[in-house]
């Protein structure tokens, strides 16, 4: 919706012309007042009028208006604002097929303004690769994955080696140390001398 003012003294003719066929079905959600009809707005009273999108460029949203009548918060000849962000044009000349209303005999000069919703198309044009293209892309990606792979095999290598030398120095050392501790000998039997105030059973 867009609130549409009239800035014209004598008064503005808005209409919204639409067609099914041309709006995809869109145009049934729109009051059959402003499409098959005219509303006249009063100088500066408002109108809430639908905007909806068509095919058919005659269509949409248009407003008459004696532009020698326009108020002072507007621009010479203009005569209707729109609250909305788009393009308001303005022509001279009305145009019959996009608008159901008559401009008044009492004007003395008619202004058409129209607001519609502009399009844009886009041509995208999809090749399909060859099989060269294909083949190339697919071994440059290959490629790609080896050296990652690779990359990755490196990482791990180095960190095994660094943890098979931390626990190849860490056996040598505690080989180290056992082989210079000093042998502990435990007197045999065999062995004791006998204590000379050692007293014989008799």
């Amino acid at each position: 919706m867009m609130r549409m003012q009239c800035h014209a003294r004598s008064g503005c003719l808005l209409s919204n012309k639409l067609s099914y066929e041309s709006t995809e079905g869109v145009s049934d959600m729109v009051n059959q007042t402003f499409i098959d009809g005219c509303v006249r707005v009063p100088h500066l009273e408002t109108l809430q009028m639908p905007l909806v999108y068509s095919i058919n460029p005659f269509e949409g949203v248009s407003a008459l208006y004696d532009p020698s009548t326009s108020d002072d918060e507007v621009l010479p000849r203009y005569g209707v604002t729109a609250a909305s962000e788009t393009m308001s044009t303005m022509n001279e000349t009305v145009n019959s097929k996009t608008t159901a209303c008559v401009p008044d005999p009492g004007w003395t000069e008619t202004a058409q303004a129209r607001l519609t919703m502009g399009s844009f198309y886009f041509d995208v044009l999809v090749r399909r690769d060859s099989f060269w293209m294909y083949l190339w892309g697919t071994a440059g990606g290959a490629y790609g994955s080896f050296f990652e792979v690779a990359a990755l095999l490196l990482v791990l290598s180095s960190l095994a080696v660094k943890v098979y030398q931390n626990r190849l120095k860490s056996t040598q050392l505690m080989q180290a140390t056992q082989s210079l501790r000093l042998p502990i000998f435990s007197p045999s039997s065999k062995n004791q001398e006998k204590s000379p105030n050692a007293v014989m059973p008799g």
